[in-house]
């Protein structure tokens, strides 16, 4: 059995490091059909406000508008949050961009190169695609479901 390199010990470590919230509930798996469908269904069974998913492949992921998404092993990082929010659908305007924002400014800190937004969701490093972004949000009777959803790719040479 092969294991993945994805580090579930390593991962939970850092958020007790560095944040003030719970530790959400991770989920790691060498290959997935898709970490945004895991998160979609986790989204009703939450225990903790947030649930992140991660892998090194999938193969039944989507695209933009429904389409086929399928990765090579070992190539991306997979990573999807299912977030019991508890605000209104309204205040939630614009999370793609500030999240967006966000980890383009993080990566920014340690980038040899700049990493810049393309609207409306992917970040760019010298004018190559690197990572990509969508929100979706389904109604949990009171609160909000939001999945964030996003890949970054690992084997780019710059």
């Amino acid at each position: 059995m092969m294991h993945s390199k994805l580090n579930k010990k390593i991962i939970s470590e850092k958020f007790d490091e560095s944040f003030t919230f719970e530790v959400p509930e991770i989920h790691i798996s060498q290959i997935t059909e898709s970490t945004n469908e895991d998160a979609k269904q986790e989204l009703s069974l939450l225990k903790k406000d947030f649930s992140i998913h991660l892998s090194e492949q999938q193969i039944a992921g989507k695209g933009r508008n429904g389409k086929p998404w399928v990765s090579p092993k070992e190539k991306n990082i997979y990573l999807s949050i299912a977030w019991n929010s508890k605000v209104n659908l309204s205040a939630l305007e614009g999370l793609s961009l500030a999240i967006g924002t966000g980890v383009a400014n993080c990566l920014n800190s340690f980038s040899k190169f700049p990493i810049e937004i393309k609207w409306p969701n992917d970040l760019m490093a010298k004018k190559r695609k690197l990572s990509g972004i969508l929100i979706e949000t389904q109604d949990l009777g009171g609160n909000v479901g939001v999945v964030y959803r996003s890949w970054c790719k690992c084997s780019y040479d710059y």
